[in-house]
């Protein structure tokens, strides 16, 4: 197509008098990038298209693979959590506990379940009673943990 254009150029610039250069007219040399945007533009269109029918398929498949229990509420998608994490079925597990947390994200259960996925962490002082841990304000997510405790 590029070819084809360069060569109508081509053709247009070489019309005339073939002693005196005819100098490119503007407008066409608008019109052959013009084109080459929307032919890039073009493109990406298609690419973000095969990759979004990509991710449909790929998603499609893992939804084929780990079906969601039957009655779905919060106790029975728990249980697939926890039977999951049982068996070692990590990739069962990820997609489970991900269904979870964008199902029911105020759910009691939602601390635990990213716990057993691994993306929360119990904290633990020492002291049982005179310590402020995991015991007083929950599950502490990686992102929060500023560093690491040393005992000397």
């Amino acid at each position: 197509m590029k070819a084809a254009l360069l060569g109508l150029l081509g053709l247009a610039f070489s019309v005339g008098c073939a002693q005196k250069p005819v100098q490119p007219s503007v407008n066409l040399t608008q019109l052959f990038y013009r084109h080459l945007r929307l032919e890039k533009r073009q493109e990406r269109f298609n690419f973000s298209r095969v990759l979004e029918n990509a991710r449909h398929r790929e998603q499609a498949q893992i939804d084929k693979k780990y079906p969601l229990p039957s009655p779905l509420n919060e106790q029975s998608l728990y249980s697939a959590v926890v039977r999951a994490y049982q068996a070692r079925q990590l990739g069962a597990l990820d997609y489970y506990v991900s269904q979870f947390v964008y199902r029911f994200p105020q759910s009691v259960f939602a601390d635990s379940a990213l716990y057993l996925r691994g993306e929360t962490y119990l904290i633990l002082g020492n002291l049982p009673a005179g310590t402020l841990d995991s015991s007083r304000f929950g599950l502490v997510g990686l992102q929060d943990i500023i560093g690491k405790a040393i005992i000397k």
